[in-house]
């Protein structure tokens, strides 16, 4: 009997809202996002790609103390996360 390959664990749920932003970057940026995708560390297109390397290097100026944590308020959670909190 042939073994399926496992699943990996998907990402947890955003229980911040997620809001459509569009950006411009250069094709060799794309490149490099689309190499991400290509050795499976960051989502399956550039698009994951790249919210995940904002995502990474934001944490990362978190962490370097050059930004301040946001604490999301009612307007930043899902519905599902409200809910939660109730």
């Amino acid at each position: 009997m042939e073994k399926k390959p496992e699943k990996k664990a998907g990402r947890k749920p955003n229980i911040v809202r997620v809001i459509p932003l569009t950006i411009s970057t250069t094709s060799l940026n794309v490149k490099y996002l689309e190499q991400l995708v290509r050795k499976g560390q960051k989502g399956k297109n550039a698009t994951d790609a790249a919210e995940r390397v904002l995502s990474d290097h934001i944490e990362q100026l978190i962490r370097a103390g050059e930004l301040k944590t946001i604490e999301p308020t009612s307007e930043d959670l899902t519905a599902a996360e409200e809910e939660q909190q109730e």
